[in-house]
């Protein structure tokens, strides 16, 4: 059954950061954990899509998209597809690779956006790309879980699966923490800097 993403609100990143701190105090399943991170995404791709969402709503779930890509498809690149490209079946090392080639495109774009400065400004250009990344990326999740967590399935075993679960799960926490860590402003950075040289 699929949902309707527009008819509820998303999920907040201190949500989202409170269910991966609940998720690392134990094994979580590694496919389901991957399709929530997946609705996760569903949820401002319904958004990015939708010709009816208002420009700020937009550009508000362009920002939440973009860490959440981020955060995500590094850390499902760290293991899911790691595993896949190293495994002994031509099958799951082709899926793994597909699936790197596919979150390159997709950063390739998202950096595109962050150059054209979308939170400050909106146009057509920027609306057109944002919807065929969001579409890209969702024709991808679709594509993971009709095919690449089958694959994933087939080859792994009950530990490798735990493993990998735990590793995702630490990988998520680092990079959405990254993220959302803002950079120190110039004038602290030259007082540390500063500092440091006193030392």
């Amino acid at each position: 059954m699929k949902f309707n993403f527009l008819s509820i609100e998303p999920h907040s990143f201190d949500e989202i950061r409170m269910e991966l701190d609940e998720a690392s105090e134990q094994t979580p399943d590694f496919i389901e954990i991957l399709k929530n991170h997946h609705d996760y995404l569903e949820e401002s791709i319904s958004v990015l899509t939708d010709v009816n969402a208002s420009v700020a709503d937009k550009q508000e779930h362009l920002s939440r998209f973009l860490i959440l890509l981020d955060m995500h498809g590094h850390a499902e690149e760290e293991t899911l597809y790691r595993r896949l490209i190293s495994d002994d079946a031509k099958e799951a090392r082709i899926e793994g690779l597909g699936g790197q080639d596919v979150h390159d495109v997709a950063y390739l774009m998202g950096d595109e956006l962050l150059a054209l400065d979308f939170t400050n400004v909106w146009n057509e250009q920027i609306e057109s790309k944002a919807k065929v990344l969001a579409n890209l990326v969702g024709n991808h999740l679709k594509e993971e879980e009709d095919v690449k967590f089958k694959v994933a399935t087939k080859q792994f075993d009950a530990v490798a699966f735990d493993t990998l679960a735990k590793e995702y799960v630490i990988k998520c926490i680092q990079y959405l923490d990254a993220d959302l860590t803002p950079p120190p402003a110039v004038a602290d950075m030259l007082i540390t800097t500063r500092n440091y040289r006193e030392l």
